[in-house]
Parts: structure tokens; C-alpha cells; sequence
């Protein structure tokens, strides 16, 4: 498999990714989030409490991932190629988005979020219900509440 060069078209980028469909893992992205960043490897990798020898292999991983080379090699870090530019944003959203799992777990352990589902019939729809429900919404937002009159 060739990688891309950096004057390759998204498209061509793109296609060649989707046909090989090989996974990524949460600590490349992570680690070129860092590379990225800092624009250096050494800083980067002493961020991360890697050596710079498995940072190196981990953005090979990545480049080998997606099909192109993500930075610009020269004797110096020569910044990001189009398909780098492209998976940064992307990169950091996803990174960001991870770190708030065991908190979203937590809360949903905790029910601080779900669904709550009331029947009501009518000589119970009262003021005091109503303010049961909008205080429990206070202080559950994340716990979407529907209510239904029946019989």
C-alpha cells in the first residue's frame, strides 16, 4: 500500500481510507493531537510520558491508518500536510469527546440522566405535582421527563 503524497486530492485521501478500513486506536489520535500541538516530537512525547521512539511509531501507525503522511518531514518539523490540516479538528473533537465517557457513565449510574415516564389521572394532576416534576427537572436535567394523563 502507498501512502499519499501531500498534494493529493481529500478525495483521493478519502477513498483510499474507506477502502481499507483498518481501525484507529484512541492513543494515535491522541498522541497527533499532541505532535500537532507542539510541533515538535520531543516536547510532545515528554507531554504524553512516552519516548520519543513509540511517539514516532504511533504517528506511523496513524499515517499508515489513514493512507498519508500527516506532517511534513524535513530536517525540522515542517508543519502539517492537507490530510493533517484535515484530521486535526476532527482528532481533537474525538480526544475531547473521550475523556467525558466515565463521566457520562457515572451520571447515568447515578440516574442523573435517562427518561422518567408519569401516568397521571386527573385528580392527581394537582400544583404540588406539577412542582414535584419541575423541581426533580431542576435538579435531574439530564433526565428527560414526559408525563401522560390516563384513566
Amino acid at each position: 500500500m502507498r501512502l499519499l503524497k501531500s498534494n493529493d486530492t481529500i478525495a483521493t485521501i478519502a477513498k483510499t481510507y474507506h477502502t481499507k478500513l483498518m481501525p484507529i486506536e484512541l492513543r494515535w489520535l491522541r498522541s497527533f493531537v499532541f505532535v500537532a500541538e507542539e510541533m515538535h516530537f520531543s516536547r510532545a512525547a515528554r507531554k504524553l510520558n512516552l519516548a520519543q521512539p513509540a511517539l514516532t511509531t504511533q504517528i506511523r501507525q496513524l499515517e499508515h491508518a489513514v493512507g498519508a503522511p500527516l506532517f511534513e518531514r524535513t530536517n525540522r518539523m515542517g508543519g502539517l500536510t492537507a490530510a493533517g490540516r484535515a484530521l486535526l479538528p476532527e482528532a481533537k473533537s474525538i480526544v475531547e469527546r473521550s475523556g467525558s465517557l466515565c463521566r457520562i457513565v457515572e451520571r447515568a449510574v447515578k440516574g442523573e440522566t435517562g427518561h422518567l415516564r408519569l401516568g397521571i389521572i386527573p385528580p392527581a394532576m394537582t400544583t404540588h405535582v406539577a412542582e414535584c416534576v419541575r423541581r426533580f427537572s431542576q435538579e435531574y436535567p439530564g433526565v428527560e421527563v414526559s408525563m401522560r394523563q390516563g384513566d
